[in-house]
C-alpha cells in the first residue's frame, strides 16, 4: 500500500494513525483503523478541506468558523504539546492507558489547550470523522 499522504505532514500522519488504531478496534468482522485505511480516509477528507468552514470556533462563539482541516491541525499540535508537557512523549509514544486518558480528557470540557482553545471541539470533529467510517 502507498504510505504517502495527501494532506498530512509525517508527524500528523503518525498521530492520525495512532488515533484511528485506538478508536477503531479490530473485531471478528473488520480490522483496526489502519487496516480499514481510516487514516487515509481522514487524510483525504482533510485534503478536501474537511467541513470547509463548518467547524465551530475553538475559542469564542463569535469568532469566524474554521475549516475542519485547520481545526484538526490546531488540535493535533495542541495534543502533542499537552502529551509532551505531561508525559514527556508524543501521543503515539505513550501507553494505551495514557492514550485512553488523553482521549477522555479531549472528550471532556476539562482540558483547555495552552492557547486557550477547547479540546472538546477538536475531539468532537475527530469523533464525527471516525463515525463517518461506519
Amino acid at each position: 500500500m502507498n504510505n504517502s499522504t495527501a494532506c498530512l505532514a509525517p508527524d500528523e500522519a503518525v498521530f492520525v494513525q495512532t488515533l484511528v488504531d485506538h478508536m477503531v478496534l479490530a473485531d471478528k468482522v473488520a480490522g483496526n483503523g489502519t487496516e480499514m485505511v481510516a487514516n487515509f480516509y481522514i487524510d483525504a477528507a482533510l485534503a478536501a478541506n474537511l467541513g470547509n468552514g463548518d467547524a465551530p470556533p475553538m475559542h469564542h462563539p463569535r469568532e469566524a468558523r474554521v475549516s475542519g482541516t485547520a481545526l484538526y491541525r490546531v488540535g493535533m499540535a495542541a495534543t502533542a504539546v499537552y502529551c509532551d508537557r505531561v508525559f514527556g512523549e508524543l501521543f503515539d509514544e505513550i501507553s494505551d492507558e495514557k492514550q485512553n486518558g488523553v482521549l477522555r480528557l479531549l472528550d471532556s470540557i476539562k482540558l483547555v489547550f495552552q492557547d486557550g482553545s477547547g479540546a472538546g471541539v477538536f475531539f468532537a470533529i475527530v469523533c464525527q470523522t471516525v463515525r463517518r467510517l461506519n
